[in-house]
């Protein structure tokens, strides 16, 4: 992006940083969303099969890990480990 240096691993983290709105370049969520909605003819992110694999996937699992809302914690609620660690990590 305009401005950015920054660089990811996956897709996935690319997407993550501009729906965020924090990228230098001030693409944001809305931004994305109104360019998929243009040229996205297919649908592809809502084909079914991919639906019905979101629907599966941890997005949708219970929040079973939680961090402590005592002595400057956040109360953060996770449903997956590896989101969880990420998490605390990124607070250090």
């Amino acid at each position: 992006m305009r401005g950015c240096e920054k660089s990811f691993v996956s897709d996935a983290g690319l997407l993550l940083h501009l729906e965020s709105g924090a990228c230098v370049s001030r693409m944001t969520r809305a931004k994305i969303d109104r360019i998929m909605a243009k040229y996205d003819r297919d649908h592809k992110p809502l084909a079914p099969h991919i639906l019905n694999q979101h629907l599966r996937s941890a997005a949708h699992a219970d929040k079973i890990y939680r961090g402590p809302r005592t002595l400057y914690g956040c109360g953060a609620e996770l449903c997956m480990l590896s989101a969880f660690r990420q998490h605390v990590e990124s607070e250090l």
